[in-house]
């Protein structure tokens, strides 16, 4: 070929083929990337074909996309031109604050002391212990308020089965109350809390009974209201109090066992006999004891109860 058509190719090559773009040829080789400049080569996948030729727009965002690296939790933006951080995904419990998602700020809620048994019994002289549990969302600290019944007290905050605070009450009954209901109403407060809510109330009824046999304690008075002394027996009647703790159930339960009433000599102790007795729902009884002596003053035992009385129609 003639040596100044060989020149006058080259320059026109050198027309095309810019310092920029060589530039850029040389630093995307540096970064393991061959796209080609503008205008002048063909595809390096391709050299012949004359398809894949890169504009320069495409070729400067193709040059800063391989050129950054993001550090994660950093990626890339949508434009390939810089690393920005994510905005995260919150949860349904969270807020997303300064691009960071925080918990929300929960409401204080009422404690709530948890039910017990409506109806207790204790006995004078021992030892009554109520547990009181309290469920509070937010796990605040509370006391229980102190109860006005005389002799009662609070035991330290202990963590129940049931994985609740709890708080037991304490009281021993004396024979001041003994057949009688004491109602008392419990309470939880929160301590630590701006609000210092209260809790809902719980009442409950606690009989005290006397000490010993509860069958004892059924019965609280025994009343004659007949002793006469005809033909050899000794006709009785009466009727009996039951104790206002019991229930109609217990009442019922109690009437139906088997009953004895003894009668004894006043003057001696000696005993005169035993029979059965039978109450009604009122408590009312009556009674025949054929005797085979002479008796003028009786004393009569039922439950625990005693009774004496004069015998009409007896002779000394």
């Amino acid at each position: 070929m003639n040596k100044k058509i060989v020149t006058i190719i080259l320059f026109s090559l050198l027309a095309f083929c810019t310092t920029s773009s060589f530039a850029q040829i040389e630093y995307a080789r540096a970064l393991g990337v061959y796209p080609v400049c503008t205008g002048c080569h063909k595809s390096q996948s391709n050299p012949r074909s004359g398809s894949g030729l890169l504009p320069g727009a495409a070729w400067n965002k193709l040059a800063i996309s391989a050129a950054i690296t993001c550090t994660l939790p950093k990626v890339l933006n949508t434009a390939k031109t810089a690393c920005i951080t994510p905005t995260p995904t919150c949860t349904s419990t969270q807020v997303l604050t300064n691009n960071v998602c925080v918990t929300k700020a929960v409401a204080n809620t009422k404690p709530v002391l948890n039910a017990v048994v409506q109806q207790w019994d204790a006995q004078v002289g021992e030892l009554l212990t109520i547990p009181l549990s309290v469920n509070d969302a937010e796990q605040d600290d509370f006391v229980i308020l102190p109860s006005l019944l005389v002799g009662s007290k609070l035991g330290d905050v202990y963590q129940s089965e049931a994985g609740f605070p709890t708080v037991d009450f304490k009281w021993t009954p004396t024979t001041a109350n003994v057949n009688k209901i004491q109602a008392i109403t419990f309470q939880a407060k929160e301590t630590a809390t701006k609000q210092k809510y209260v809790s809902n109330k719980i009442s409950v009824k606690v009989r005290v009974w006397a000490a010993g046999n509860r069958d004892a304690a059924s019965i609280t008075k025994l009343n004659v209201m007949t002793s006469k002394f005809t033909a050899g027996n000794l006709k009785l009647a009466g009727n009996v109090k039951f104790n206002g703790l019991l229930t109609a159930t217990e009442r019922n339960d109690f009437i139906a066992q088997p009953l004895d009433l003894t009668v004894t000599n006043n003057s001696d102790s000696a005993l005169i006999g035993t029979v059965a007795l039978t109450l009604d729902v009122k408590g009312n009884w009556s009674a025949t004891l054929p005797i085979a002596q002479n008796v003028c003053d009786i004393v009569l035992q039922f439950d625990g109860q005693n009774a004496s009385r004069k015998v009409v129609g007896c002779t000394k």
